[in-house]
């Protein structure tokens, strides 16, 4: 039986911890029907795949030179990263110095001809999506300032936050209005 270890991530503040604990599940049976015994789990909370300054990340790719582990197992490869970039170096920095294989529990690629085109189409995915999931946030957050709506953070000076009530039992919206006392100091 060869070593392997998780490694679990999730990106945003809007997601929790439940998220890291389903695919530490998903990668332990998968590691087991694989026979491969985990060994540690390494895990970044709130952190974005788009780069790889991710404290458990980097902890990880420091522990693969100790030879505990042959296998780095995650939910699916967009854990592990979202550049295509990093992905591809650190997979063949991992591979040629340590003989470590990153493998997706979900994801499964064959070791075929065929099998690295679609990994490489796997991370060239995941990359778009994180970009096009990125520009309609940025989008959905400048609509939200143009009807004066609060985004978050501190409101500025000469400004306060206005609650409106919905009708229909929606969330009450939060606005962002002048105060007319501090915006003649302005």
């Amino acid at each position: 039986m060869e070593n392997g270890i998780i490694y679990a991530r999730f990106s945003s503040q809007s997601q929790n911890e439940q998220s890291i604990e389903a695919q530490i599940r998903i990668c332990s049976e998968f590691a087991e029907t694989k026979g491969i015994k985990i060994v540690n789990v390494y895990s970044d909370k709130a952190k974005t795949g788009t780069n790889t300054d991710c404290p458990a990340f980097q902890k990880m790719v420091s522990d693969a030179q100790t030879g505990a582990f042959k296998y780095i197992i995650v939910y699916m490869f967009n854990r592990f990263a979202r550049n295509r970039r990093d992905s591809v170096m650190y997979k063949e920095m991992l591979k040629e110095k340590y003989g470590i294989k990153v493998i997706s529990a979900l994801e499964l690629i064959s070791e075929d001809e065929g099998s690295e085109f679609y990994e490489m189409f796997l991370e060239w995915n995941a990359e778009k999506y994180s970009k096009r999931l990125s520009k309609r946030i940025r989008d959905g957050i400048d609509t939200s300032i143009a009807n004066g709506m609060f985004c978050g953070g501190k409101v500025p000076f000469g400004y306060r936050l206005e609650i409106e009530q919905a009708t229909d039992n929606a969330k009450p919206v939060k606005k962002v209005v002048v105060y007319e006392e501090e915006a003649e100091i302005i």
